[in-house]
């Protein structure tokens, strides 16, 4: 990505990621020219019509279609990976998470039909807590600002105006200050309610839970407009799997793959190559039809940013 933004000879300094974006363009092109928008997605289809009202061609179109693809899965694929990771590593965790959802979030209908209402998320707080601290501990975003002023932090640290400020998640989201002695462990409930932990004395200790300083979906004023959207597609993806299915690692060993350096557009730490798994059905639910919905009047969910 980073070649081909440059636009310098991208078709020779990064020839097979040029060749992929044309014959993705490609094919966009000929589902519009098939006008098959219009059975696909609101989404594709709103977005078509805006276009081509501003004077786009198919092909204008479906270039402009390529940030979309770029914003809707570059981080929810590798978050949705690394939330997986993170339960099915841990088997008491997912169990709990399991009884959670069948609680709180499945429903049977009449005909047999088992479906997941992604609008009562909100109430499974203990999902919804394990999938931020994935975050947490996984984002490498780098938040920046502009200084419009000079400014004196912390009695310490001068910032002159016209200079940016570059803010690295990866560090703050394992402050101790801010998280207390377990920033660099992963807390399932650490999204629930401040933790509490035995001191050298014997005595107990509450482990400070500050989210504002929790910037995996940007920085105040500047929030990721998209972070209910992509917390339900994850979420819903995550109950799915765990209900119906058990994964394992080939070599059953759960140790965490190498990840992408250089993930240009990814702040969720891709990973690289493959990582092989076993996945049976569980018995509890085979032969079962599933199917998701989502109750109106649910609100947002409560997620924590900085």
């Amino acid at each position: 990505m980073a070649l081909l933004l440059s636009s310098i000879l991208p078709w020779i300094l990064a020839p097979k990621t040029w060749k992929a974006r044309k014959t993705l363009c490609a094919a966009f092109k000929t589902y519009f020219d098939l006008g098959s928008h219009e059975d696909g997605s609101e989404l594709v289809a709103m977005r078509y019509r805006s276009f081509l009202g501003a004077g786009l061609t198919h092909e204008e179109i479906a270039y402009a279609e390529m940030p979309l693809i770029v914003g809707l899965l570059a981080n929810t694929v590798p978050a949705a990976f690394w939330v997986h990771f993170e339960l099915f590593s841990r088997p008491q965790l997912l169990e709990e998470i399991r009884e959670e959802v069948e609680q709180n979030a499945l429903k049977s209908a009449p005909d047999g039909m088992h479906i997941i209402d992604v609008g009562y998320f909100r109430d499974c707080p203990l999902l919804l807590s394990v999938y931020q601290e994935v975050l947490r501990t996984r984002s490498t975003m780098v938040a920046v600002r502009f200084v419009t002023q000079d400014v004196v932090l912390a009695d310490k640290y001068f910032l002159r105006s016209g200079t940016m400020l570059f803010m690295p998640v990866k560090e703050l989201g394992r402050d101790q200050s801010t998280w207390g002695n377990s920033a660099d462990e992963f807390n399932e409930r650490r999204f629930m309610r401040s933790t509490t932990t035995t001191g050298n004395n014997g005595g107990k200790k509450k482990e400070p839970r500050r989210t504002g300083a929790f910037m995996a979906f940007g920085v105040s004023p500047s929030i990721c407009p998209g972070r209910h959207f992509a917390t339900s597609e994850i979420l819903a993806l995550v109950a799915m799997t765990a209900l119906r299915y058990d994964v394992t690692p080939v070599d059953r060993l759960w140790n965490a793959p190498p990840k992408v350096n250089s993930a240009t557009i990814s702040n969720m730490c891709p990973v690289e190559g493959m990582f092989p798994v076993t996945v049976k059905k569980r018995q509890k639910y085979d032969g079962k039809s599933w199917q998701f919905e989502v109750t109106e009047g649910k609100g947002q969910f409560n997620l924590a940013v900085g």
